[in-house]
């Protein structure tokens, strides 16, 4: 099973955590008719995902034609 992602869906996916993460941190806030209990629960959950994406993250370019650093093929 041959799993890359091409550079724009790395892209999308940091994106994307980092809107999660500005909820995480309450930068982005919620409108004020989320009920409180849920968005405690959501910024919870946003920066349990967030780390679960620094984990992930350096490895997300492995195998990239297109990372930095690779060689040319030719």
């Amino acid at each position: 099973m041959n799993f890359t992602l091409t550079r724009q869906q790395r892209r999308i996916i940091r994106a994307v955590i980092a809107v999660l993460s500005a909820i995480g941190a309450g930068t982005l806030a919620f409108p004020d008719f989320v009920p409180q209990g849920w968005a405690h629960a959501m910024r919870e959950f946003d920066n349990w995902l967030v780390g679960v994406f620094l984990l992930v993250n350096p490895f997300m370019d492995w195998g990239a034609d297109d990372a930095k650093g690779d060689s040319a093929k030719g």
